[in-house]
């Protein structure tokens, strides 16, 4: 493995340039399509929700999308892609998502009138909002300090009703500018569909994260503009909640913001395969070099066993690949061995909690089985399935003095001289004592 990797580094992706054809390699074109047939297809302002656990491959996804809509998708609308995590250092998300847009849109004729009007209203709505009763308080610490604090401290009534009267004409100015800003983004986008794509949203501040949905809602309402957000939306749950406390109904809260959502991974049944798992597996062992090796191929058909509640994300695909570089083999000479090392590897990423507990001697069948769907064993004991399943029985047994008939007459195939947890505790300090992720 002279080549080798850790590794598989991002895909290079032109924005606006590239599309899913020769850069995606987990077969989403057929995605892409039915996003853009549907935004395409509807004029009233829709918020959608590419929902998808971290590591599933929203970022690739969207940036692939917003070149496909018109290069292979045939879309007319104008799309744009605002990356929230990387704007987030700023206070205002109106600031940075105008920004972004003005990079995408035409700066001739009557589009560069229109949005010029959409630039000057957001001028003047990102300045802050004066806070009379905050400038008091803090003695002038605020935008209003001159104005409000002092007279507010130092002078009579009449100065402070000179200040607030100033104070509510500037906020009438703010709504006026929200208003001005609104039609100006209305005329921009009947002649141009916009479709603004926000990716990175979970991962941001969750003050910020929140506030941008505000701003969409509000600003943004207008027909012919559709944004598509990159969200694991059960994270941006716990960012509801970190705003407003844990007993806030944090789905019905966010329902107000997101007219419909499209899971980017599809809902598995029981006994449906890990497909796209495995392709991308694949495509990162090629290429980081562990594709072809003997634990690549062991590798493989341990995956394909992965059960669907242990949600197999494409992120845990990349760690189990690296650790499976990384990790020296076992030595031990048993047919045991190669068993543990894979599935060790496999639950070092999805489930480190068996991992301490088979360290400790005390792992358990629901532990491993929680992960691995093994259960349904075969009866031919020439099925590599039977083997893996006995293997994993066996191990995780409490009391191998007390088996059943088909798992008695393995014990002395597979574990003629030790007992199966020492050969597991002895694997584990060979390999993933040895390097850690």
């Amino acid at each position: 493995m002279t080549n080798a990797r850790l590794t598989l580094p991002e895909p290079e992706i032109d924005l606006y340039q590239d599309g899913f054809d020769g850069v995606c390699q987990l077969d989403r074109a057929s995605e892409g399509k039915k996003l853009s047939n549907l935004v395409e297809a509807i004029s009233e302002p829709m918020v959608i929700a590419v929902d998808a656990p971290w590591g599933a491959g929203k970022s690739v996804f969207l940036k692939c999308w917003v070149g496909a809509h018109a290069k292979e998708n045939n879309g007319t609308a104008k799309t744009v892609y605002f990356d929230a995590f990387k704007n987030d250092f700023m206070d205002d998300p109106l600031i940075g998502l105008t920004g972004t847009i003005s990079e995408r849109i035409e700066t001739t004729g009557a589009t560069k009138r229109h949005w010029e009007n959409v630039k000057k209203a957001a001028f003047k709505l990102a300045r802050p909002a004066l806070k009379i009763g905050l400038a008091l308080a803090t003695a002038g610490a605020t935008e209003v300090a001159g104005v409000v604090g002092d007279a507010g401290l130092n002078a009579g009534s009449d100065e402070l009703e000179k200040a607030s009267e100033a104070f509510w004409k500037k906020e009438d100015g703010r709504r006026a500018a929200m208003q001005s800003f609104r039609e100006a983004l209305e005329e921009l986008a009947a002649e141009n569909k916009l479709v603004i794509v926000v990716d990175e949203l979970d991962r941001c501040r969750p003050d910020y994260a929140l506030n941008l949905l505000e701003v969409i809602k509000h600003f943004f309402d207008v027909p012919n503009v559709h944004f598509v957000l990159g969200v694991n939306l059960k994270e941006l749950a716990n960012s509801v909640r970190a705003r407003y406390g844990v007993g806030v109904q944090a789905d019905r809260y966010l329902q107000k913001f997101v007219t419909l959502s499209m899971p980017l991974v599809p809902r598995r049944g029981r006994y449906t395969s890990n497909r796209t798992q495995m392709r991308h597996f694949q495509n990162v062992s090629e290429g980081i070099g562990l594709f072809g090796d003997w634990k690549y191929n062991w590798l493989e058909e341990y995956l394909q066993y992965v059960d669907h509640h242990a949600r197999l994300s494409l992120r845990d695909v990349e760690k189990i690949a690296t650790l499976a570089m990384v990790t020296p083999e076992p030595s031990l000479d048993s047919p045991a061995s190669p068993h543990f090392y894979i599935g060790l590897l496999v639950l070092q990423v999805l489930s480190p909690s068996a991992v301490e507990s088979a360290r400790q001697g005390k792992l358990t069948g629901d532990e491993f089985f929680r992960v691995f769907e093994l259960e349904r064993r075969s009866t031919d004991t020439r099925d590599q399935r039977y083997e893996h399943h006995v293997i994993w029985r066996l191990t995780t047994s409490q009391d191998l003095d007390s088996l059943p008939n088909y798992l008695d007459q393995a014990v002395v195939s597979f574990f003629p001289d030790r007992n199966p947890r020492e050969i597991l505790r002895s694997v584990i300090a060979e390999t993933l004592d040895v390097f850690q992720l």
